[in-house]
């Protein structure tokens, strides 16, 4: 059984929570201008084919070397979910979601 280094998990849990933070962050941002946009739909559609090639690369790139580090990456992906999503709700309560641009 291969041993796995405290280092490549930290480097893994890292980059699939800066991968979670682009693909989370680029939603938000997304859905904050779609009200703006004469075409929401061709918007949303592009805001979603970019940020899931991004993120399916991201994430091959790491299943290449390894499935214990994809799975680390997974984790460190929902971490990142779970923080925007915590940052948005707070962003809201507090309200300021509604004066930002």
């Amino acid at each position: 059984m291969a041993s796995v280094d405290l280092f490549a998990v930290v480097v893994w849990l890292l980059w699939g929570w800066v991968v979670g933070l682009f693909y989370f962050g680029a939603l938000y941002w997304t859905l904050r201008r779609l009200p703006r946009r004469s075409s929401p739909k061709i918007f949303l559609g592009l805001s979603y084919g970019v940020r899931l090639s991004i993120a399916l690369l991201a994430f091959w790139l790491v299943l290449r070397r390894s499935f214990i580090g994809f799975l680390i990456t997974f984790v460190g992906f929902f971490i990142a979910r779970f923080l925007v999503t915590r940052w948005v709700y707070t962003s809201i309560e507090k309200g300021s979601h509604g004066n930002q641009s």
